[in-house]
């Protein structure tokens, strides 16, 4: 994947991340492909822990990673992990509340939405 000629190395990196995604990208093994993405941004956000939506973007990444019949969530359950700290930090942040309450199928308390802003999802 090109890009810019002049990038930064966290820019890079959102690059090659995102080559991982795309590279010989294949619909019916989606899964791994956002799986590997994942595993790139989680390394992203390691490199620059204040890089919000790395994280943010690494559990939605993990959500689309679950595999075919894994009955154990095991990508849902590590998104959780990843959203939840956030949300409190960040309550403002567009995604977070969202792709929790609505990707995950964890229920947020109606409450806390509602104190952060967002309307609750029945």
């Amino acid at each position: 994947m090109k890009g810019a000629t002049e990038t930064t190395p966290r820019e890079s990196a959102y690059i090659a991340a995102l080559s991982t995604l795309y590279e010989n990208f294949k619909p019916d093994d989606s899964w791994k492909y956002f799986k590997k993405y994942s595993e790139a941004l989680g390394r992203i956000a390691a490199d620059y822990p204040s890089d919000v939506e790395a994280k943010v973007f690494q559990a939605l990444a993990l959500i689309l990673a679950e595999p075919p019949g894994d009955v154990d969530l095991v990508e849902m359950k590590h998104a959780v992990q990843v959203l939840t700290p956030l949300l409190s930090e960040h309550p403002d942040h567009p995604g977070i509340a969202h792709y929790l309450s609505t990707r995950t199928r964890v229920r947020v308390d109606s409450r806390v939405l509602q104190r952060i802003g967002h309307a609750a999802i029945p």
